[in-house]
């Protein structure tokens, strides 16, 4: 295996574990809207995050309003899940 094969391979697992320390997207996305429920999102994504707590970042609208806003939501595992 080539070792740029190698490097994108080991990006993808660390992303995807990265990725199973918070709650799924569509999990983020419905706590965010149940709590902003004027605004559209327009762009959430994983940030970084460890063993023990997660960043999603919510690029989002308010209605009538063309300004882009962004929360940064931080999600912490105490061990209970």
């Amino acid at each position: 295996m080539k070792t740029n094969a190698k490097v994108f391979l080991a990006l993808c697992v660390l992303l995807m574990t990265a990725c199973d320390r918070g709650p799924s997207l569509r999990k983020v996305e419905i706590e965010f809207n149940s709590r902003n429920p004027t605004a559209t999102i327009k762009k959430l994504v994983v940030g970084e995050g460890d063993a023990s707590c997660v960043y999603y970042h919510i690029k989002y609208k308010e209605k009538l309003s063309e300004v882009v806003q962004e929360q940064v939501w931080q999600y912490i595992n105490y061990g209970g899940n």
